[in-house]
């Protein structure tokens, strides 16, 4: 099958197509990427020898010629097949895309090239060659119609439990349009759902608890964006929605221990003469990579000397709230000096701030 597809109808289709000599990635968003390329690596190699079938390329350090040589290198386990991931290649392509052209109109080889891409136009000669023999698949964002189709799939797939499709739209109006995030929620619910008990939209609710969970978040902006006033906002609008601050407390520091650990990583590579990017320390952080430029965006904002205390004001606020704060109205003190400690401007030194001398 050679044409053009959407990410979400390739992971859904009940005959998954086969990947093309030439086979195209694009969009930007890494979750549906990451969850296509998974699939293609079932659907073209054997389990048993695909650990030694795959190589990634990476564009910025290899020239055409080098693709080529690595494409026609037979594996020397199985059958000889292979299949080579062309990573972050949008200057690549613009590069060698006449070489490009000619290679899939005269392929030498049976190995599969998967070429990985954020933009890639439909007014391109290229485009139209591989609209007849390869194969291109569309990462970008999904519509919500797309997304309730996939989930009640992913449910069955992953979780062995049904959703109803007002159930699945429930979920997409209250997550939004991240299929990583919803695919998250989905492998929750599979833990603890009856698998003949289709969900019900209040349900839903009940179990993700969107309004809660976005002003969660959204104190959380604010906050690393220094406007404390405003994160202090939300945080009164949780706690009268009957949020316990210890369940807020559960819930920031999930994302900031991740920052705490990423500004480490980062200073670490700084002092030992081996800097790496932000967006590399967060990953090796844990942080999915779905998630890394909303993450990379935050810490940021956060600024080093906040992210690098974040493990010290977190360990305090836990230790205060199962102790002598443990009621809520004191708990609710304990995360609110939290929320200062994050919002006071990153252009502060810590040590100037009454609420920071003990830091400093």
């Amino acid at each position: 099958m050679a044409g053009s597809t959407s990410a979400i109808n390739y992971l859904i289709g009940k005959k998954t197509a086969a990947p093309r000599a030439v086979t195209v990635l694009f969009g930007g968003d890494s979750y549906l990427k990451k969850a296509v390329l998974t699939q293609l690596k079932k659907t073209a190699l054997p389990d048993n020898d695909s650990e030694f079938s795959i190589s990634h390329i990476d564009a910025e350090k290899e020239t055409w010629r080098d693709v080529l040589d690595i494409l026609a290198t037979r594996s020397l386990f199985g059958d000889g097949k292979r299949l080579v991931i062309l990573d972050d290649a949008d200057d690549f392509v613009k590069k060698n895309r006449n070489a490009i052209e000619d290679y899939t109109k005269q392929i030498a080889t049976t190995a599969i090239l998967v070429v990985m891409v954020n933009t890639w136009p439909k007014s391109t000669r290229l485009y139209k060659e591989l609209e007849k023999t390869g194969l291109q698949i569309d990462c970008s964002s999904p519509k919500p119609a797309e997304l309730v189709k996939w989930l009640q799939h992913r449910a069955i797939e992953s979780g062995d439990f049904k959703l109803t499709s007002e159930a699945a739209r429930a979920m997409v109006d209250i997550l939004g349009c991240e299929p990583g995030l919803l695919d998250q929620e989905i492998q929750k619910m599979s833990l603890t759902v009856d698998p003949d008990k289709p969900l019900t939209p209040e349900e839903i609710q009940n179990r993700i608890g969107g309004w809660r969970a976005k002003k969660v978040w959204d104190m959380l902006d604010a906050a690393c964006d220094g406007n404390c006033a405003d994160a202090l906002k939300q945080l009164e609008r949780l706690i009268y929605a009957g949020e316990h601050p210890i369940a807020i407390l559960g819930q920031v520091a999930f994302p900031l221990r991740k920052f705490a650990l990423a500004a480490s990583i980062y200073r670490f590579g700084e002092q030992d003469q081996k800097k790496i990017s932000l967006s590399a320390a967060l990953e090796r952080a844990g942080v999915a990579r779905y998630f890394l430029a909303e993450s990379e965006r935050r810490l940021k904002r956060l600024g080093r000397e906040r992210a690098v205390a974040l493990h010290r004001w977190l360990l305090e606020a836990d230790l205060a709230m199962k102790g002598e704060s443990s009621r809520a109205d004191r708990a609710r003190i304990v995360l609110e000096r939290l929320i200062v400690r994050i919002a006071v401007p990153k252009t502060v030194p810590l040590s100037t701030t009454p609420e920071m001398s003990r830091l400093s």
